[in-house]
């Protein structure tokens, strides 16, 4: 490890997923990368409905960032990281959350919405090789928020924050699974809907590649190499063929066939159907066929954030 090089740990406190990376970096992009982990938490538990972290969610998550505080403190790092998105805006008792982190020597911060849109377009493209050609479209679907990210290489042209993932809209419209006719339109009406300002923006710019981060595309890829190999699933393409085939597979199953039939993790069982079309209404409108499928996200955004202010 060279003298600019530092040892950072970074935890990524989503609504549905809490992620961990332990690595190495400098100011020109990760060096190496000695952990990187995801726990299945759903913090965002009733959220939709209640505007509070509930008990058990606010237990799970300390069981998980307790582990967490252990892998960091075996690893040392020079700096640690840990952010919370959005679940954390959302809920009225987010204080709980933060005492957590706390009383386990984490001081956990909060993103704004348009900033996790910056960190998540930072965590895919800093440090990498980018077409300056055309300009990129990033999705992260989260399960709180979905991210809308207009790049060209590295440099945002605009972004924004849409108040709804797959764990919100599953919790508001989705009653059963498999999913009936109309829950289907309903969830349906509220993504077009939702998503509908943010496409008109976007349509301004004349998007050359999408790509997709976070659990939802990943879960997809994983369904159709049978398994989670990062190598093959960071940059596979999901064809708009190939979504509507595995949307209507989640759509006629149960949960439990899912996860016994299609190997999805039982944590993403119930959701990845909402993530699913959400993911393919958003391609579908701004007219592109396909989606490349990204394994970096907000947690290797939150390392390129710390050295790109410092370069400010």
């Amino acid at each position: 490890m060279s003298a600019k090089d530092l040892k950072i740990a970074t935890v990524d406190i989503g609504s549905n997923s809490f992620l961990l990376l332990l690595c190495t970096a400098n100011k020109n992009g990760i060096v190496s990368i000695k952990n990187d982990v995801v726990d299945i938490v759903r913090l965002g538990q009733g959220l939709a409905l209640n505007k509070k972290f509930m008990p058990e969610a606010l237990e799970r998550a300390k069981t998980t960032l307790t582990i967490f505080k252990k892998m960091i403190d075996e690893f040392q790092p020079d700096i640690v990281l840990p952010k919370a998105t959005a679940a954390a805006r959302i809920a009225e008792n987010r204080a709980d959350l933060l005492t957590i982190g706390k009383n386990l020597g984490l001081d956990i911060e909060t993103i704004p919405g348009e900033q996790e849109a910056k960190v998540t377009y930072q965590g895919v493209f800093w440090g990498q090789k980018t077409d300056e050609t055309g300009y990129n479209l990033l999705i992260d679907i989260g399960g709180g928020s979905t991210e809308l990210i207009v790049g060209k290489g590295a440099q945002i042209e605009y972004s924004i924050s849409i108040p709804f993932g797959a764990v919100l809209l599953t919790e508001k419209f989705i009653k059963s699974h498999p999913v009936s006719p109309q829950d289907e339109k309903n969830l349906l009406a509220e993504i077009e809907s939702g998503i509908a300002p943010a496409i008109k923006s976007i349509s301004k710019f004349p998007i050359k590649t999408v790509l997709a981060v976070a659990g939802t595309p990943t879960t997809l890829a994983q369904i159709i190499l049978g398994g989670y190999d990062d190598s093959k699933i960071n940059g596979y393409r999901l064809s708009h063929e190939i979504l509507l085939d595995l949307e209507n597979k989640l759509k006629t199953r149960t949960v439990e066939q899912r996860i016994q039939e299609l190997g999805v993790p039982k944590g993403r069982a119930d959701i990845l159907y909402s993530g699913a079309i959400l993911l393919r209404k958003i391609i579908e409108a701004v007219n592109l066929k396909s989606v490349t499928v990204s394994t970096r996200g907000v947690r290797h955004g939150i390392v390129a954030d710390y050295f790109l202010s410092r370069a400010q």
